[in-house]
C-alpha cells in the first residue's frame, strides 16, 4: 500500500500545483479586471461630466433659440407693417401715375383740338405777342 499511497500523494501534489498555477492566473486576471474597472470608472465619470455639460448646453441653446425666435417674431411684425405701408405707397403712386396719365392724355386731346381749330399760323403781331407771353 505504500506504493499506492505514494501515487495518490503524487496525484494530489500535481493537482495542487495545477491549482496553484490556476489561482495565480486567476489572481492576475482579477487584478487586471480591477484595474480595468478603475479605468472604466474614470470613463464613466468623464461621460457623466460630458452629459452634464451637454445638458447645460442644450438648456442654453433652448434659451437662445427662444430669444432668437422672439427677435425674429418682432422683426417679422415690423416687416409686415412696412410691407403694408409699402403696399399703400405703391397703390397711392399708381393712382397718382394714373391721374398724371389721364391729365397728359387730356392735355394731348386739348392740344390736338387747339391745333385743329387753328389751321393758319398766327399773324406776325399775334406771333410776337405769344412769344412775349411765354
Amino acid at each position: 500500500m505504500n506504493l499506492f499511497g505514494l501515487i495518490i500523494d503524487g496525484v494530489v501534489m500535481a493537482l495542487l500545483i495545477v491549482t496553484v498555477v490556476y489561482c495565480t492566473e486567476l489572481n492576475r486576471r482579477l487584478k487586471a479586471l480591477h484595474t480595468d474597472q478603475d479605468g472604466l470608472r474614470g470613463v464613466v465619470d468623464a461621460l457623466d461630466r460630458a452629459t452634464d455639460r451637454a445638458q447645460a448646453s442644450i438648456t442654453e441653446l433652448r434659451t437662445l433659440g427662444a430669444a432668437a425666435a422672439n427677435d425674429l417674431k418682432a422683426e417679422r411684425e415690423r416687416a409686415d407693417v412696412l410691407l403694408e405701408e409699402l403696399k399703400l405707397m405703391v397703390g397711392s403712386a399708381d393712382r397718382v401715375a394714373n391721374r398724371l396719365a389721364d391729365l397728359r392724355g387730356g392735355a394731348a386731346t386739348t392740344e390736338a383740338r387747339a391745333v385743329s381749330v387753328v389751321k393758319e399760323p398766327p399773324s406776325g403781331d399775334m406771333f410776337q405777342a405769344l412769344r412775349q407771353a411765354r
